[in-house]
């Protein structure tokens, strides 16, 4: 019964014959499917754990590697996060299929919730260790690998809690690789999105700052200016004083 979904379900009750021992069997093997899907997503996440610490020990010895080796690693990197929000995905659908299989309010798990008893759905777990291995990347100076890792959680998960966090964290990733305009851009969207998250203001406060490293005095003022005026109590709001204070002067 693998794969079977809404759609068997679907099929079940338009045959009028979904009785509740077929119901069962239906929701154990869509059960039974996500547990194999979350021992693939577990299988990928080490071996992306082992890819890192080889990369990082090829990086040290890159000049006597060449750079055919560490760019076939790099692939080999991107391949495996490729699979991973695959798994992701495949293990999304089982979730809402098996939310939608089950009518009765308050039964079930939606994706991205805590499961009966308060622990972690496995979306969520899976959904956290996403976005840990795009933090991974980019701890490690792996900007366009961790680019392209935190713009797949904001398509998978954008209403995640940590949905401000990787924006904001992409658009860090702009800044480390030295891309003003892009930083520029994607902090922008954190205020966008999620204007009441606490990334907003750390976001304001970074655009300040480019723009000011750019000349553009008027508009940095602008920006903090934003600061003191939408998020007074944040800690950014003093940061913000001290430096207009330092261009007024």
């Amino acid at each position: 019964m693998r794969r079977l979904g809404l759609v068997a379900l679907t099929a079940l009750v338009g045959s009028g014959c979904a009785m509740k021992a077929d119901l069962e069997s239906l929701e154990a093997s869509m059960i039974g499917e996500m547990q194999q899907l979350r021992a693939d997503q577990e299988l990928v996440l080490r071996q992306l754990a082992l890819s890192f610490d080889s990369l990082d020990a090829l990086q040290g010895r890159r000049e006597l590697t060449g750079r055919g080796e560490f760019d076939r690693r790099i692939e080999r990197l991107e391949d495996q996060l490729a699979e991973l929000l695959n798994l992701s995905a495949q293990n999304n659908q089982l979730l809402n299929d098996l939310y939608n299989s089950r009518a009765t309010p308050g039964v079930g798990v939606r994706p991205g919730t805590s499961a009966p008893g308060g622990r972690p759905s496995a979306d969520e777990e899976v959904a956290r260790q996403f976005y840990s291995a795009a933090q991974q990347q980019y701890r490690q100076g792996n900007y366009e690998t961790a680019l392209g890792a935190f713009q797949d959680f904001l398509a998978q998960y954008p209403t995640h809690l940590l949905a401000p966090d990787a924006q904001f964290f992409l658009a860090e990733s702009y800044a480390a690789a030295d891309d003003e305009a892009m930083a520029l851009v994607e902090y922008q969207r954190v205020m966008e999105l999620y204007p009441d998250s606490g990334r907003a203001p750390t976001s304001l406060f970074k655009r300040a700052l480019i723009e000011k490293q750019r000349g553009n005095l008027a508009l940095a003022r602008s920006l903090l200016r934003q600061i003191e005026a939408g998020y007074p109590n944040s800690p950014e709001a003093e940061a913000a004083r001290e430096e207009l204070r330092r261009l007024d002067s």
